[in-house]
Order: C-alpha cells, then structure tokens, then sequence
C-alpha cells in the first residue's frame, strides 16, 4: 500500500474508474495481452476482492504452449480467491479473435471508442 500511494501511477491505476469496475457485480471485465505477473499486482489483487462475475482473459499463440498453461493456471487462481458471496467465473479467448485496434478499439484508460 505504500508504495501505492507514494506513486502517482499506481496511486492513478488502483484507485481509478476503470478499476472500480470490479466493484460492480453486474460487469464483465476483459483484459487482453497481460502476462498476471507480480508487477501487477495491485491490478489483480482489486479484482481478486471485487464483485465482477466474469473475466475474460486473452491468450496469444498454442493453447496449449507451457507460457499459455501457466497463465492459465493463474486465471483459474482468481475464481478460486473468491468468496461464495461473489464468485468469478474466469474464461479465455484467443487473443487474434479480438480487433482491439480496429473499430471500437480501447483507449489506454479502458474506454470504448467508438
């Protein structure tokens, strides 16, 4: 927490309105070309604690690769992080199926551009 609130980034990124999604649990979260390392902690741990029923991961490549394992293996440690009360189903979609830079492409906040 302390180095959160000595960052102006960080501080920006946890306590900002993308992020408060995961308090919503009426909303899905997508996240696309994000490795869930340790660097991103503050990240995951806000959506380890939020309410969003679905998270919507991308893998890039073979599916079956040992990277693509692994991260697999960490999404599947968010739905098991959560409590009964707000359970998180966690899903993966092939990164190539996603036009993130074509139309409705996402800004660096997050948002929809349309």
């Amino acid at each position: 927490v302390r180095s959160i609130e000595s960052s102006s980034f960080l501080k920006f990124t946890v306590y900002s309105e993308p992020l408060q999604i995961t308090k919503q649990s009426n909303q899905s979260l997508f996240i696309f070309g994000h490795s869930l390392s340790e660097n991103d902690l503050h990240i995951l741990e806000q959506i380890a604690k939020g309410k969003i029923p679905s998270l919507y991961l991308s893998l890039y490549g073979d599916v079956n690769s040992e990277a693509n394992q692994n991260f697999i293996k960490k999404g599947m440690q968010f739905a098991s992080s959560r409590n009964e009360r707000y359970p998180l189903s966690v899903l993966f979609y092939d990164a190539n199926s996603a036009s993130v830079w074509g139309k409705g492409a996402v800004d660096t906040l997050g948002y929809c551009q349309q």
